[in-house]
């Protein structure tokens, strides 16, 4: 499955998560982690010192230097593995609103399903009636 989108490289991590969610539609109902390097990002639990940094206070465009490809990790029960690439930076056009979905390609899967291994055990007839 593929999805493009289109987002400003000002965009927080945490709104780059829901943009990503809308795209696969998924219901956000999961934590969720993007990795760059060495670093990662998500929720931040203040309970625990050795937590992710805050996806709230971080920019795509500030992540990037990290890594040419960032990892986005989401529902870590199913466990869900994604690439986010910038293929192209290009100046928005007028009269657009961002983020947008340019392309889609291939059904996403449901959520909670069980992970690859559970989509895999759904007959294809069943998975052909997910939205």
């Amino acid at each position: 499955m593929l999805r493009s989108v289109e987002v400003p490289l000002s965009i927080p991590l945490d709104r780059l998560h829901l943009v990503i969610q809308a795209a696969m539609g998924w219901s956000n109902g999961h934590l969720y982690e993007i990795v760059a390097g060495n670093l990662t990002w998500g929720f931040v639990d203040p309970d625990n010192e050795a937590s992710r940094l805050d996806a709230q206070k971080a920019r795509l465009c500030d992540v990037l230097g990290y890594a040419k490809a960032l990892k986005y990790l989401y529902d870590f029960g199913d466990g869900w593995e994604h690439t986010i690439t910038v293929e192209d930076i290009i100046d928005p056009a007028p009269g657009s609103l961002y983020p947008r979905l340019v392309e889609i390609e291939g059904r996403c899967p449901p959520e909670d399903v069980g992970g690859p291994g559970g989509l895999y055990a759904v007959s294809r007839s069943d998975y052909q009636s997910f939205p």
